[in-house]
């Protein structure tokens, strides 16, 4: 759970997954952080954002929101960025760029599968 990575001691951590806490460290910093610490604020930050609510996150990525915007108004605003990111998706990916991915994922026996928050939405 990202939370216990968010809260958890590395000893914690560690132990649950039954390694050493050296080994956390080591993997911390084979994904490129400093250390464990370094790698747990993800994991801090994130909780942090999730927290925010919908509208506090409207408010901050759209400077046409109101206080007074009701959810329906809010509900709206997050379908038409949606499918505004959609069709930009259909329009921008072209057809051999995407057989290509394919074909070199299908031939991969791992996948690896990075999320991230959305980027905040176009100006053009």
């Amino acid at each position: 759970m990202p939370e216990r990575m968010a809260l958890d001691t590395v000893a914690d951590i560690a132990a649950r997954a039954d390694v050493q806490p050296s080994s956390i460290v080591r993997f911390a910093k084979a994904l490129g952080f400093d250390g464990f610490s370094d790698l747990q604020r993800v994991f801090q930050s994130h909780l942090v954002h999730r927290a925010s609510s919908y509208r506090e996150r409207i408010r901050a990525s759209d400077p046409t929101a109101r206080a007074d915007d009701g959810p329906g108004v809010i509900l709206r605003r997050l379908v038409d960025e949606t499918i505004a990111s959609l069709e930009h998706l259909k329009s921008d990916v072209r057809e051999r760029d995407l057989d290509r991915a394919v074909d070199l994922l299908a031939g991969t026996e791992a996948i690896g599968v990075v999320a991230q928050r959305r980027p905040p939405p176009s100006t053009a």
